[in-house]
């Protein structure tokens, strides 16, 4: 699935916060890649900032057991968690 092209525009939106928090321009992005391992090279304290930016720009709440359940561990588990919380939240 090329992210940046889906229907509700999640994945351009998610794009521009990794921009506007950690200058990581699209291209740069490696999907599979863990958030905090080599390639993403960001640190804890940055995903306090990702959580943070994500919540308040797709008006979601994240839950708890998500996060430790692994939906902040890569990019594309950062996606999917987006999309779940915006289909509950649309329940």
């Amino acid at each position: 699935m090329n992210f940046t092209q889906d229907v509700t525009g999640t994945g351009v939106k998610l794009e521009n916060i990794f921009w506007k928090l950690f200058n990581i321009k699209a291209g740069e992005i490696n999907k599979e890649a863990a958030l905090l391992g080599p390639d993403m090279k960001l640190f804890p304290r940055d995903l306090v900032y990702l959580l943070f930016e994500v919540e308040q720009s797709f008006a979601i709440r994240i839950p708890e057991e998500r996060i430790l359940g692994g939906g902040l561990l890569t990019y594309n588990s950062l996606y999917e968690t987006i999309k779940n919380c915006l289909t509950v939240e649309k329940e």
